[in-house]
Formats: structure tokens, C-alpha cells, sequence
């Protein structure tokens, strides 16, 4: 009888056993979602660091008498892809200004817009980030295509990313991506590949990371790529 009670005591809880299980089970996974919150959080924060040093140093480019023809010099890169010129209409107007000359037309920035350009990132240094998107919107829109357009793009991009604006920033990294010249593009188009993971489209972020290893494979962008695709 004594073993009879047992067995069904044993019957008896193991729902609750089973119950238990689960639970731990969805406190673990909510521990490594988590971890990997906390790891991204990092990236971004990390990339954050290194585009205000990749600005400090454009500052200080511009400043030279040669600062036209160094701000956007050529790369390596021999790809004839140009990302067509693209607009959200669901994002905010921010972000509906597009450039339409062919990329390899751009003028040269004169001194005047050299002077609004670097008024525009000043802001920046001072992590005044709502005048500096709207510097770098005016800016696009009174230079819509010169040699400075496609980093005014980028800056712009770096702003609403990390205010989580991802349907506006992908629009304003596209924008830097059609300048195949561009010392921004490889940055750009990593950028479009964190942006497309944190969407949940995975398939879509690997082809950007594969695109700037195989493009870019000594810019500090492959580096990122190269450890996203590892993850």
C-alpha cells in the first residue's frame, strides 16, 4: 500500500515538475535575449566611438586648403553597384531629401559649404543632436549633391540610428551607399546590415556584411561585419 501511495504521488506532481522545467527553461532564454541586448547595446555604443573619431579627423581634413579633394577620396573599391536613390514615405520629412545627379558627377564643396558642413557637425561634439539633423537636413537640401552630400547622409544616419530610428536612418544610409567613393560607404552599408538584423532580416543584414568584407576588406567595417556573420 505504502508503494501504491508513492507511485501516485510521483503521478501526482509531476505536472508541477513539468511546470518547473518551463519555467527555468524561459528564464534562461530570457537571459541569453538578455545578454544579447546588452552585447549589441555595446556594439552600437562602441560604433558610436569610433564615428566621432572618424569625424574628428574629417574636421580636421576640412580645415586643410586641400580639404575638397580629401574629404571624399577613392578607394579600393571597383564595384560598379549604385543603390538607387530611395525615400521612406512613412518617415518623418527629415528624411525625404534625395539626391538624383549621377555619383560620379558630384561637384567639389566650396568654401562656403565646407563652412556649413563643419557648423553642422560641430553640433555633434556638442551632443546637440536635434540642431545637428537639422543642420544636415538644410544642408542636403541646399547642396544636394556635392562632395560633402554623402557624409551630411551619413551623419545624419549616425543621429537616427542611435535614436532608434531605423526606417529613417536606412533611408539616409542608402543615400550614403550610392556614392561608391565615398569614405562613408563601407560604414554605411555595415550600418544597413545592423539595421536589417535588427528588423529580424537576417538573410538580408549577412548579404550587407558580405558586401563590405568582399568590398572593403581593410576598412575597419569589414572587422564589424566579419563579427556579426560570426555570431
Amino acid at each position: 500500500m505504502v508503494k501504491g501511495l508513492g507511485i501516485t504521488l510521483f503521478f501526482s506532481i509531476l505536472p508541477y515538475m513539468a511546470f518547473a522545467s518551463e519555467e527555468n527553461l524561459q528564464k534562461q532564454i530570457d537571459a541569453q535575449q538578455r545578454a544579447m541586448l546588452n552585447i549589441q547595446n555595446e556594439i552600437i555604443r562602441l560604433n558610436g566611438e569610433i564615428a566621432q573619431l572618424r569625424g574628428q579627423i574629417e574636421v580636421l581634413e576640412n580645415k586643410k586648403p586641400t580639404a575638397s579633394s580629401n574629404v571624399v577620396s577613392n578607394t579600393s573599391n571597383t564595384s560598379n553597384t549604385i543603390v538607387p536613390v530611395v525615400t521612406n514615405s512613412t518617415a518623418s520629412t527629415s528624411t525625404t531629401t534625395t539626391t538624383t545627379v549621377a555619383t560620379a558627377n558630384v561637384d567639389n564643396a566650396s568654401d562656403e559649404a565646407k563652412a556649413e558642413y563643419n557648423s553642422a557637425y560641430q553640433y555633434i561634439t556638442q551632443n546637440n543632436f536635434e540642431m545637428a539633423s537639422i543642420a544636415f537636413n538644410n544642408y542636403l537640401k541646399k547642396y544636394p549633391d556635392n562632395s560633402l552630400t554623402p557624409n551630411a547622409w551619413y551623419w545624419l544616419g549616425q543621429i537616427q540610428f542611435n535614436q532608434t530610428k531605423l526606417d529613417d536612418a536606412r533611408v539616409s544610409f542608402l543615400n550614403v551607399a550610392r556614392y561608391n567613393n565615398s569614405q562613408k560607404r563601407p560604414d554605411a552599408l555595415y550600418k544597413l546590415g545592423l539595421i536589417s538584423r535588427l528588423n529580424g532580416d537576417n538573410e538580408k543584414a549577412n548579404k550587407y556584411f558580405n558586401l563590405v568584407i568582399q568590398t572593403y576588406p581593410n576598412d575597419s567595417a569589414a572587422v564589424l561585419a566579419k563579427r556579426e556573420l560570426e555570431r
